[in-house]
């Protein structure tokens, strides 16, 4: 360990054993009374001993930030260190140096473990199915043999052997907070990447897939009707009535979500996403996965309008500009995103002019909703700009290697239009 990294180590026990006798100035002895160190009520924050450790704990876990959860410092720190030096005289002594070494163990820690996640009403078949580093399995009898499926049970009402048929499996570094927090968001992302290639776009109730609790899988809504009044008696009166949701079935990865998209396509979009999942490269490739993540999110339960602005927002994340860019200023962003997107996916002048109105209708219809003019979308809308901002995805993908910026895909642009 170098020697700038032990004197800040050695500086933050020094702060966590001044912490100690401030805590025993105030008579503290139980590790009871030492939950509100770590409080997050405004009245506990506000105490000058919450806002030392509030620092302590942000200055260990920067020593290590890839494998330490605050709940682990937490626990090393005030009931390892402090709660046991408050109730022993004998540890008290030696709060500094023990304090120390837990610190310079957090620091050296590290540690991996695969964390599986159960995954509602999808079906990958028999093989593995891989988006970045989510793994898709199938479950196996072994695994239903289990106490996880145990637990899983017990959150499925009915029929768990129907609905739960695959789970995510996620290596992640860290302890076990840090290792589940991050292996749940990249399965989140990687779901939400699945819906923008092939989930439907549709303003009417969907079976919903996702991890396990996320969608209801019994989403009837028990009501209570009371005495009708009529003029006159049609049919007789229940005081109970039960509307039921769309029935729900696991969807096929292969048959339902990928069978519309291209094998090459599909092929090097995996390939691009096992190398920037994260969304760590500038220009073109970030805006790409940051288009996706948008489309996606428009396949949600939501407001046939909120989906609408959803795609709209894919679609500025995928090709659109920034505001202050002369070429958007002089030409408008509609004109801008529909001239781009023509020449992206368009080969002929039939097929671009039919894209360049697409988006131009997309864009008027996303704004007489945001500005509050009165507007139906229709059962059709949907699915036509959702599957018109997939076509546009999916053509720009090739082309990322490319075009790598916004202003090298606006050269293109024009140089393709005055070839």
């Amino acid at each position: 360990m170098d020697s700038t990294r032990q004197d800040r180590i050695a500086e933050i026990a020094l702060r966590v054993a001044r912490l100690f006798e401030e805590l025993k100035t105030r008579g503290i002895r139980e590790q009871n009374d030492l939950w509100f160190l770590h409080s997050k009520s405004a009245k506990h924050q506000s105490d000058l001993a919450t806002q030392q450790f509030a620092k302590i704990l942000s200055d260990i876990k920067e020593l290590n930030p890839t494998n330490l959860s605050e709940r682990l410092i937490t626990s090393q720190i005030v009931y390892g260190a402090i709660a046991i030096a408050l109730w022993y005289t004998k540890e008290a002594e030696t709060i500094l140096s023990d304090t120390q070494e837990r610190i310079e163990r957090l620091a050296a820690y590290s540690a991996s473990r695969s964390v599986d996640i159960p995954i509602e009403n999808l079906d990958v078949g028999g093989s593995p199915f891989r988006i970045g580093p989510v793994t898709f399995l199938p479950f196996t009898d072994t695994d239903k043999g289990s106490k996880w499926w145990q637990s899983i049970s017990a959150y499925v009402p009915h029929n768990a052997d129907f609905h739960v048929v695959s789970f995510a499996r996620v290596e992640a570094s860290g302890d076990p907070d840090t290792a589940v927090g991050s292996a749940i968001k990249a399965t989140e992302k990687a779901l939400v990447i699945l819906r923008a290639i092939g989930f439907p776009f549709s303003t009417v109730p969907v079976p919903q897939l996702g991890i396990l609790t996320d969608h209801p899988l019994s989403p009837g809504r028990p009501l209570r009707l009371g005495d009708p009044v009529e003029n006159v008696r049609i049919e007789g009166h229940t005081d109970n009535l039960t509307l039921l949701g769309p029935p729900t079935a696991p969807y096929r990865v292969q048959e339902d979500l990928l069978s519309n998209m291209a094998p090459d396509t599909l092929s090097e979009l995996l390939e691009f996403l096992s190398l920037d999942f994260e969304g760590t490269s500038s220009g073109l490739k970030s805006k790409f996965i940051t288009g996706l993540l948008w489309l996606g999110r428009a396949t949600f339960p939501d407001t046939p309008e909120a989906s609408i602005a959803k795609i709209a927002f894919s679609l500025e994340s995928l090709i659109g500009g920034d505001p202050n860019d002369e070429y958007l200023a002089s030409k408008g962003l509609t004109a801008a995103l529909a001239e781009r997107s023509a020449f992206i996916a368009g080969s002929g002048l039939p097929e671009r002019t039919q894209l360049h109105r697409g988006v131009t209708d997309l864009y008027r219809l996303r704004s007489d909703i945001v500005h509050g003019r009165a507007t139906k979308i229709g059962e059709r809308d949907l699915p036509l700009y959702g599957e018109l901002v997939r076509s546009i995805a999916w053509s720009l993908l090739p082309r990322l290697h490319e075009i790598a910026t916004l202003e090298q895909l606006q050269k293109w642009v024009q140089d393709t239009r005055y070839s």
